[in-house]
């Protein structure tokens, strides 16, 4: 089994912001980004864009313009009533696991 080497990430103010994606922070930060990217499409007004799923062009614009804007919002949609409250159900369960679980460390025991 080959071993990397893992460095230590640096740590300075913007440590928080970006967190490693699998850590609790990281996770709730991916399902907040995508309830955010949502709300924006959301205002935009990309939903009438979804009518391409019948072939039906938004007004004022082709099929071949519609179909992109509404593709994103789908997947934006989908992720964030799926995904933010399974990344963020996950991140707080991560979360409680490593502050109650113990963890093994060189010379101590784990009971």
């Amino acid at each position: 089994m080959i071993r990397f080497a893992s460095r230590p990430r640096p740590r300075g103010r913007w440590h928080r912001v970006f967190a490693p994606s699998s850590s609790p922070a990281g996770l709730a930060g991916w399902g907040i980004l995508m309830a955010v990217a949502y709300g924006v499409v959301h205002a935009l007004g990309w939903r009438e864009h979804t009518g391409f799923l019948s072939l039906t062009a938004s007004p004022g614009l082709s099929l071949g313009e519609t179909t992109p804007r509404g593709t994103v919002y789908l997947l934006l949609h989908f992720g964030a009533v799926l995904g933010t409250p399974s990344l963020l159900l996950a991140g707080l369960l991560l979360r409680i696991w490593v502050h109650f679980i113990p963890t093994k460390r060189s010379g101590s025991p784990v009971t």
